[in-house]
């Protein structure tokens, strides 16, 4: 998990588009009159009219990493969940809107029911939901599917995402009960039931979760490891077919003419073009080579925008940087030392002077994007997450420091008190950052902060001994909601747990708490309230400190119509259309 993590931020922090709710009881209701619909029919009868679809459907998208697999179970990476997103379809999906937000809609299954308790979801699939060779999608699928992700000896990716969550996942996984005890059952060919240990607000996001589309049991059976390593060892159910894939250099896909949605496809192309550098990035949408993109460079920007060929969307990212400390090392586990080191250097100056005003300076430990249900959780605590701006004014840095030195009879000279800070990776940027994290540090507090450069893969490693101080973290979010940030610091079961980060005073317990009571809250709102209590504690209680998070710019051709980027969307390209210039 920890090479996803840091490879994919990586991803999303340099080309974020490149490799980048529905009723508790049933699927969204039609509640709307005959007359309304009888209008809203002329409606888009009439626009039909007005718009001219382009006699040449074919997209071509640039993206700047290649597809490892197409076999959804083995998948842990952006670009691999971006390429199988074409070729899959899940049994709910997330689709991004005209706001850029995004909602779950019906995929393989038409309708499904949530139990009272929050339980237990029954899914009841479409009759004419088929893979791409004609054969119809049943529950079995799903269900040999799940318990595929859960047989550890298969391999699966991300597992770890859901064991927790789905009845006996984890004991299930670890070999003490047989897969068939798995809470992932077909009642027949077309009815699913999906068991969880305790109820989960976000479940359905899960549901349209990339790892957990369907594959098939006979074809696992013919090509074994080697499904989906080629066009002719793949079958999905989703919008499109793998025609070609040249490693390397593109990617294909042509219209699945037995897909149930089929009337809504328009491409009968999609291509996705791989490009790594960054100038022939920008000379192809300058010449109009390539449709989509993201580009985010001063020296091309304007250029290209000067064309009038794209629309451009602006969005921030959804993962973070930050720093992880150590709170049982003899120094770090002081409070007002690790407070101290979190608010002494200035996060708008490196986005400045570091990452060219790429990316945003952060405050929370979730970014902006993030939502709670159907709220946007900083908007729904008023801001109240980006409790750093507070800590910031009510506390001198310097003064923290040297309160927290007297504690531990650690005398009065800063200069004295050697801080080590491991780098993610040996390159020359990190180098560039660390330094001037360094002379940040060093000017604030008057403390001695050694750089240690460090390989990614050691510096886990010396992390999970313990043999640290202050570590650089990256994390994606894997969902849209604030516990995919927040639980890691959950001192019993989070990712950065005791084990690791060693926060397990009173102050973590009652921040374990806060986050288990909001993860079993179906009020979207108490959520975003009991999250922003416990981020709260978090950010003064300094076991990690957030540092910036990346943002997107991509550039979408005018006559592209129906595409929205969105950093949770893996896009299906269902509904997109190219406009007749």
């Amino acid at each position: 998990m920890k090479a996803k993590k840091i490879v994919c931020f990586l991803l999303a922090l340099v080309m974020m588009f490149s490799v980048v709710g529905c009723a508790k009881d049933n699927a969204p209701v039609d509640n709307k009159t005959d007359e309304t619909k009888k209008d809203e029919t002329k409606k888009d009868e009439t626009k039909k009219d007005e718009v001219k679809l382009s006699d040449k459907q074919e997209l071509i998208i640039s993206t700047g990493s290649d597809v490892l697999t197409m076999d959804p179970s083995m998948s842990g990476t952006i670009p691999d969940w971006a390429g199988q997103a074409l070729v899959y379809e899940n049994l709910v999906t997330l689709k991004s809107n005209e706001t850029n937000g995004s909602t779950i809609v019906p995929g393989v299954a038409k309708e499904w029911k949530v139990s009272n308790d929050g339980l237990t979801y029954t899914f009841y699939f479409r009759d004419d939901a088929k893979w791409a060779d004609g054969v119809p999608v049943t529950a079995k699928d799903f269900e040999y599917t799940w318990r595929r992700t859960f047989d550890k000896n298969a391999g699966a990716a991300y597992t770890w995402m859901v064991e927790d969550i789905i009845k006996n996942g984890k004991k299930v996984y670890a070999g003490e009960l047989p897969l068939e005890d798995l809470g992932v059952k077909a009642l027949d060919d077309k009815t699913l039931e999906i068991t969880l240990e305790k109820p989960s607000p976000f479940f359905l996001q899960f549901a349209a979760f990339p790892t957990y589309c369907p594959v098939r049991e006979d074809l696992i059976a013919k090509f074994g490891t080697e499904y989906g390593s080629s066009p002719e060892k793949t079958v999905g159910n989703g919008a499109f077919i793998l025609k070609s894939w040249n490693p390397g250099s593109s990617y294909v896909y042509e219209k699945n003419e037995n897909y149930w949605n089929k009337n809504e496809v328009y491409l009968t192309k999609v291509t996705r073009q791989i490009i790594t550098e960054t100038n022939t990035v920008a000379q192809a949408l300058l010449s109009n080579e390539v449709d989509i993109a993201g580009m985010d460079k001063p020296e091309w920007n304007d250029k290209i925008d000067a064309t009038g060929i794209y629309n451009v969307t602006e969005l921030p990212g959804s993962g973070i940087e930050n720093f992880i400390f150590n709170c049982a090392d003899s120094i770090l586990k002081n409070q007002k030392i690790r407070l101290a080191l979190s608010l002494a250097y200035d996060r708008e100056a490196f986005n400045r002077d570091i990452l060219d005003g790429k990316s945003l300076a952060l405050y929370s430990m979730v970014p902006s994007v993030i939502a709670v249900g159907n709220l946007n959780y900083t908007t729904a605590v008023n801001h109240e997450n980006e409790y750093i701006k507070v800590l910031k004014e009510k506390n001198d840095p310097k003064q923290l420091l040297l309160e927290g030195m007297k504690e531990l009879g650690l005398g009065d000279d800063p200069s004295k008190l050697e801080i080590h800070y491991m780098t993610r990776g040996v390159s020359e940027w990190s180098k560039k950052a660390a330094e001037y994290m360094k002379q940040q540090m060093e000017a604030a507090l008057g403390i001695n902060f050694i750089i240690d450069m460090t390989e990614w893969n050691i510096m886990y490693d010396l992390m999970k001994a313990g043999n640290y101080q202050i570590a650089q973290g990256g994390w994606g979010a894997d969902y849209d909601d604030p516990s995919t940030f927040l639980d890691n610091y959950h001192y019993k079961t989070g990712y950065y747990n005791e084990k690791q980060v060693f926060w397990t005073d009173a102050k973590a317990q009652e921040y374990a708490k806060l986050i288990d009571d909001a993860k079993a809250a179906t009020d979207d709102q108490e959520r975003a309230n009991l999250y922003v209590q416990a981020e709260k504690i978090l950010l003064e209680e300094a076991p990690v400190s957030p540092h910036y998070t990346g943002k997107s710019r991509t550039l979408v051709g005018k006559y592209v119509d129906g595409y929205y980027p969105n950093p949770f969307v893996y896009q299906n390209y269902v509904g997109v259309k190219i406009l007749a210039k």
